[in-house]
């Protein structure tokens, strides 16, 4: 594997986001980067306050705000700006900054160029994209369980093929509920009904999916990164 040295220290990396680097995108104009300063800034401060538990402040005059800054803070700052938009442009800041802060409480300017933060943030960047891999296989096994369930059963008029599938009952309870539990479509999939209200649970029904009822507001946080994949397969299942 091709191998590239950090701008910003003499310590040699696995380039893992580009096959090459050329002239033009190291040598890049700092005056016409994508990611400023203050975005680099802002993502430190959230990741500091998600670490901490707490709230944070942003400078309301950030020109004033860099101009009081330490000059050696200001330069690392500088340093990492520049990194984030030349070779590691492809790395997420929020994911950076927080793999900071669990290599360190008190993680701080002089260690956004620290080789163990990228080493740690490529190590879960792989693991977050095995998982997602993982994630698209089941919710295509689960349309496609779908599509065969609804063949020959009646559709509503006015509803999306998933809308329907989300009505079929036995009794007062909904037939997506116990087809869930049986494993045959996955988490994600019933989180998209319920987020887009296909699916309105009775208190009886949540009783029978404890863990969706008890981690409501982490899986619809996690549903965001597969969203635009479920459409995709909503939009495959109504053709």
């Amino acid at each position: 594997m091709p191998k590239t040295t950090c701008l910003y220290k003499n310590v040699t990396i696995q380039k893992y986001y580009q096959t090459q680097t050329t002239k033009e995108n190291t040598t890049k104009d700092i005056s016409v980067i994508k990611i400023s300063d203050y975005d680099v800034y802002c993502a430190f401060r959230r990741a500091q306050a998600n670490a901490a538990g707490r709230g944070y402040r942003l400078p309301q005059d950030w020109g004033s705000f860099k101009e009081k800054m330490a000059k050696q803070n200001s330069e690392w700052l500088y340093k990492a700006t520049v990194y984030f938009n030349t070779t590691y442009s492809n790395i997420d800041l929020d994911g950076f900054m927080s793999c900071g802060f669990e290599l360190w409480k008190g993680f701080t300017y002089k260690h956004f160029c620290d080789r163990r933060v990228l080493e740690l943030y490529i190590q879960k960047d792989k693991i977050k994209k095995r998982k997602l891999e993982s994630t698209h296989v089941e919710i295509t096994n689960s349309f496609k369980f779908i599509e065969e369930y609804l063949t020959n059963k009646p559709h509503r008029s006015g509803y999306s093929q998933l809308q329907n599938f989300c009505k079929f009952r036995e009794g007062e309870v909904r037939n997506i509920i116990s087809i869930y539990n049986r494993g045959k479509i996955d988490t994600m999939t019933i989180m998209y009904c319920l987020v887009h209200r296909y699916l309105i649970m009775t208190d009886d029904e949540r009783t029978l999916m404890p863990y969706i009822s008890q981690r409501y507001r982490e899986l619809s946080e996690n549903l965001k990164s597969v969203m635009e994949f479920i459409k995709e397969e909503e939009l495959k299942l109504n053709e």
